[in-house]
């Protein structure tokens, strides 16, 4: 199989460096595809912070721009250093765009920070090729 011609690969959250707080990442359209899979991950850890969680959650929408909602069970926590998870979505039932989103937070350190980022990854497209 040419695997290169039936997927589609996609920054969901741009690779960044982060505080605490929300990251969201662009509005994707996925119409054009059946199902996907979101690569998170949790690079570097710094100011030794004594914990952190980083919760990904993929949300959709009806517009590119409208309100977004969190897809039911499409989320994944991360709490190591170098930390990874995938988040597969059946993407028949969903709206026609989607959106990755990262909370992070920490407890203790010195002003701490991580490097967090996601890839979409979008297959099962209905148009061949890709």
């Amino acid at each position: 199989m040419d695997l290169g011609h039936n997927i589609l690969t996609q920054a969901a959250i741009n690779a960044q460096t982060t505080s605490a707080g929300t990251v969201t990442g662009d509005a994707i359209a996925r119409t054009k595809y059946e199902g996907s899979v979101f690569t998170c991950f949790v690079g570097s850890i710094y100011g030794s912070p004594d914990a952190t969680t980083v919760t990904f959650t993929i949300n959709e929408c009806a517009t590119e721009t409208g309100t977004y909602a969190a897809i039911t069970d499409a989320s994944a926590v991360i709490t190591d250093t170098n930390g990874r998870s995938e988040i597969a979505v059946d993407l028949g039932p969903i709206a026609a765009y989607v959106k990755a989103e990262a909370v992070v937070s920490f407890s203790g350190g010195t002003s701490p920070y991580a490097i967090i980022g996601s890839e979409a990854i979008f297959g099962g497209s209905k148009v061949y090729p890709i």
